[in-house]
């Protein structure tokens, strides 16, 4: 009988091993399947490791699917079991821990969460977990409306990204740059960037595209430059942009103006 539990553990221990590398797999590219079959596992049945892979993974899936916990208990396992490892796995826990923070508005909690991560990550060469952390330490700046302090953290995200061979991830942090340029007043600077984002490899991407259009409209709304918001607007419906009633006030703001 002894033995025949202690097998049977041992496969339980395998299936759910099993499981997890599947859901891991899936997460970059299938999120919401990997969330399935994480759901598709019982928590409390899993192993002390287990329950901290599952932490870990399940919070990485659900973020990428744009559906963030509102409770970061699974995290905080993930977190408690890997701290003073120093590697990936501690990394990662404290990213999304701090995202998860961030995604809250708790902005002391992140701040520090995201900073332990990027700080373990840069001397470890994790360069792609080290930018995730300052561009999400830049966000976090920039709600508290501590501008020089989130573009300097977009610019070493987007600075981090290259070194990672992330090369779209970095192509996207050119829009946090031209916001808290903005943002600050350095309009000129912001201009300069947005002309150079319109020839890269990645301009002719709907997404992308319209998030350069507005980061153009707010430009020439700052600049009081209302005659190149038309134009602006009219790129935007090309890129099948949904407008927002705040588009439609610009709009009619710089039909006036004009």
């Amino acid at each position: 009988m002894v033995l025949c539990v202690v097998v049977a553990a041992c496969g339980g221990s395998r299936g759910a091993g099993e499981q997890l590398d599947r859901a891991d797999a899936l997460i970059d590219t299938r999120p919401d399947s990997a969330l399935r079959l994480l759901d598709s596992l019982s928590y409390n049945a899993l192993s002390d490791v287990h329950r901290a892979r599952y932490g870990l993974l399940y919070t990485k899936a659900a973020s990428k699917n744009y559906t963030p916990l509102a409770d970061n208990s699974l995290i905080s396992v993930a977190v408690d079991y890997y701290a003073g490892r120093g590697d990936s796995l501690e990394i990662q826990s404290l990213f999304y821990q701090g995202e998860a923070y961030s995604y809250a508005r708790t902005s002391d909690s992140a701040l520090l969460l995201l900073s332990r991560a990027y700080e373990l990550a840069v001397p470890a060469h994790d360069y792609f977990y080290a930018a995730m952390s300052a561009r999400e330490m830049s966000a976090v700046y920039r709600r508290l409306f501590m501008v020089d302090e989130g573009l300097n953290w977009a610019k070493e995200a987007k600075d981090l990204f290259i070194k990672a061979k992330k090369p779209v991830h970095a192509a996207w942090m050119d829009h946090l740059i031209a916001d808290a340029l903005i943002f600050s007043g350095h309009f000129e600077e912001a201009g300069a960037l947005l002309d150079s984002i319109s020839r890269i490899d990645y301009a002719d991407n709907m997404v992308f595209r319209s998030r350069t259009l507005r980061n153009k409209i707010e430009l020439a709304l700052q600049l009081k430059s209302y005659s190149k918001i038309d134009s602006l607007y009219a790129a935007l419906a090309d890129a099948q942009y949904q407008f927002s009633a705040h588009d439609r006030l610009n709009q009619a703001k710089a039909s006036i103006e004009s």
